[in-house]
This record gives C-alpha cells, sequence and structure tokens, in this order.
C-alpha cells in the first residue's frame, strides 16, 4: 500500500509540473559520451529509453523510479580516473544536477536503477 501511496504522490507531482525528464549522461575520462539514459513522466504515463511502461510495470517497478528521482549533493569531479557523470532532473523550473564519478558506488546504483527500469515483455 505504501508503494501505491508513493506512486501517487509521485504521479500527481509530476503532472502538475506537465512533464518531468531525468537524464544520466555517462563520459569518458577524455569527455567523450558512453550513455544517455532517461525517464520522462507525462501525463501519467512513464517512458523509459524510448518504451512507455505499462501501469502495471509503473508499479511494480516504482522503487527504481523514486530511486532514479532521488539526488544527492554530488557536485564534484574531482579524481575521475574512469570518467563522469551527471545525473539530471528538469521538471517545469525545477533543474537539479548530480556529478560523479564512474567508478563512485552512486553511479553504480543509478546504473542498475535504469537497468531494471525497463519494458517487460512478457507481462504484455
Amino acid at each position: 500500500m505504501n508503494k501505491l501511496l508513493l506512486l501517487s504522490i509521485f504521479f500527481s507531482t509530476a503532472l502538475m509540473a506537465s512533464e518531468t525528464v531525468i537524464l544520466l549522461e555517462s563520459q569518458t575520462i577524455l569527455g567523450k559520451e558512453l550513455k544517455k539514459e532517461f525517464v520522462i513522466i507525462n501525463d501519467g504515463s512513464v517512458i523509459v529509453n524510448n518504451e512507455k511502461l505499462s501501469a502495471t510495470e509503473v508499479i511494480t517497478q516504482s522503487e527504481n523510479i523514486k530511486n532514479i528521482a532521488t539526488f544527492s549533493d554530488l557536485k564534484s569531479l574531482e579524481n575521475c580516473t574512469s570518467g563522469a557523470f551527471k545525473h539530471i532532473l528538469k521538471k517545469g523550473k525545477i533543474l537539479k544536477i548530480e556529478k560523479g564519478c564512474l567508478e563512485s558506488a552512486r553511479y553504480k546504483v543509478l546504473k542498475e536503477n535504469f537497468k531494471a527500469l525497463k519494458k517487460d515483455h512478457i507481462t504484455q
């Protein structure tokens, strides 16, 4: 029941701002883009990397959405030996940016959540 309440709050907040975009960009140490992943929440629908999730998928994967929508205060890119990432949230006039290194635990958590947050072709 808590997940459903959290999901309702998340979507109602997203609807007030019309569209929420969350982006995860990763780059090599030389600045070459490795990968871009994104979540778009608009009018009650959730799109992850160009795939629209069903209502059931959104509910079952709400923990991943919550983790991706959570930001830490990381702003430093010092001593990134393997590259860097940028985690960006744009919701109406709100803009949050988190930066860090690819070898950090935070990047690994974000990457795992994006990997887990995908269309489930079995339940269609």
